[in-house]
């Protein structure tokens, strides 16, 4: 066995900050490794307001659209292989402005949507009082979400083996990714941004044995 770094570079308000997470792996080929770029989308009008949008389109601010195009230029001279998107709006519209220097085709799955939040979808977060315990059966639960981000490392694995990729997301089920790469729970991953963008390298040993717990609803 041995060690393996996984770093986050992190670009939050545009200035860019190392985290450096060390977890036990076993040895993997370079060859058989992703290098992944995880981001989320740019500020919507609905994080603005506090609304809850799971899976609502969502659309950019124009603090959003400035925050793409900051990142977008960040990121101009970094070589990626391919740029996946989760297909709601907010995240597809981002994908594209930081796709514009590398005129690559944008793959969209659902894989990367937002947490599903059911009848709580629309509300503002100020409005929901129910602790995570007690969420209406329709909200997404902790172990689809869980299963839902495994599959999306997988979808990875079997299609984008040894490339770079850089992913737009949403920040709850970005934290749920982060958690089945670093054997953490959502919960144990920091707030995510809108256009932070944090590092990550894929294997075929990356597996959480950890299981997810609820958190809080928040407006990402």
């Amino acid at each position: 066995m041995t060690k393996l770094h996984l770093i986050f570079h992190i670009t939050k308000h545009f200035a860019p900050v190392s985290i450096h997470f060390v977890v036990t792996l076993q040895a993997v080929n370079p060859l058989n490794m992703i290098r992944l770029y995880l981001t989320r989308h740019g500020e919507t009008l609905e994080n603005a307001s506090g609304t809850l949008q799971g899976h609502l389109p969502g659309h950019l601010s124009p603090k959003g659209i400035e925050q793409a195009n900051a990142l977008s230029a960040q990121l101009a001279d970094t070589h990626f292989d391919a740029v996946i998107s989760s297909p709601l709006q907010r995240a597809l519209d981002t994908a594209r402005i930081l796709n514009e220097p590398h005129g690559l085709d944008i793959v969209t799955t659902p894989l990367l949507s937002e947490r599903d939040w059911g009848s709580f979808t629309g509300m503002k977060v100020a409005d929901i009082r129910t602790s995570p315990d007690n969420f209406p059966p329709d909200v997404e639960s902790p172990s689809s979400l869980q299963l839902r981000a495994r599959n999306f490392l997988k979808f990875l694995l079997d299609h984008f083996d040894g490339k770079t990729v850089l992913a737009v997301g949403h920040g709850y089920f970005d934290r749920c990714i982060a958690a089945e790469i670093c054997h953490k729970t959502p919960r144990d991953i920091p707030h995510w941004g809108n256009t932070e963008t944090r590092t990550f390298i894929v294997s075929h040993q990356t597996s959480s044995s950890a299981s997810f717990a609820d958190d809080e609803a928040s407006a990402d």
